[in-house]
């Protein structure tokens, strides 16, 4: 009969950190010939691609690293493990894995697509997918027909007919506090509330920064389609639509192939 690779450890069994016992309160450890080795680390960086890794694959040795979020020190081997399902990074001499299932992280110019929440004094609350709520003040809005001009009094109440609850609209990222809080806007032609679509909802890390997020794919039966791949893990899919060459700006368009 093959002995179990898990076992239970009590708190009084180990001194330790808990970081350096995952593994003996129950993580599977890959064989060392899954190990990533440093050659598929200094490629991935050079190259800005993905290392995948599983949970209880060693990722490298701790001589030449420093461990990050999503692994631990094992101390027999002498090496860096993973804890989680992700991609492993490297900035620097700091080696870390980010989680392929996580909360959206924003960083300052991504594009997101959210919902309005809630309604307040000169701003509305977004569900963004973060840990908090982003803010879209009333000065970071394009009113009706792209005019341009300072907020009134009469904007402020009317706020209800540029967004209201329940509404999806798509912005930028325009500042991240220490705090987490952030704040978005929609000052942009191509940002705004969303009609006659569909969302989509996947993991946020499966969606990768390209230098437009904006694709139309065509042509297609009908008239094409077009795609916002947002950073927060929102597509939203919706018919094509021409717009003139201002608008166009940072459109990728992509065509099918027969």
């Amino acid at each position: 009969m093959t002995a179990s690779p898990f076992r239970i450890v009590s708190a009084g069994e180990c001194s330790a950190p808990v970081a350096s016992y995952t593994y003996a309160s129950g993580s599977a450890r890959v064989p060392q010939s899954k190990r990533v080795t440093d050659d598929e680390l200094e490629d991935a960086h050079e190259n800005r691609s993905a290392v995948y890794v599983v949970t209880g694959q060693a990722i490298s040795s701790t001589t030449q690293y420093i461990r990050g979020h999503g692994t631990y020190l094992d101390t027999e081997n002498s090496d860096i493990v993973s804890v989680v399902c992700g991609t492993a990074e490297r900035v620097s001499k700091l080696l870390m894995v980010r989680p392929i299932r996580t909360r959206y992280r924003p960083e300052v110019g991504d594009l997101v697509v959210g919902r309005i929440t809630e309604v307040q004094s000169r701003r509305w609350k977004v569900d963004i997918g973060s840990q908090t709520d982003a803010s879209l003040p009333l000065s970071a809005i394009n009113l009706p027909g792209g005019v341009q001009r300072k907020k009134l009094e009469t904007d402020e109440l009317q706020m209800r007919t540029f967004f209201q609850e329940g509404d999806l609209v798509s912005a930028e990222v325009q500042t991240v506090a220490v705090d987490g809080s952030v704040t978005i806007h929609t000052r942009s032609l191509r940002y705004g509330k969303l009609r006659n679509g569909a969302l989509v909802v996947m993991p946020p890390p499966l969606i990768r920064r390209h230098a437009s997020h904006f694709v139309s794919i065509m042509p297609l039966p009908d008239h094409g389609i077009d795609l916002i791949l947002s950073l927060n893990g929102l597509v939203w899919v919706s018919k094509h639509v021409e717009y003139d060459d201002a608008m166009m700006h940072g459109v990728q368009r992509v065509q099918r192939r027969e």
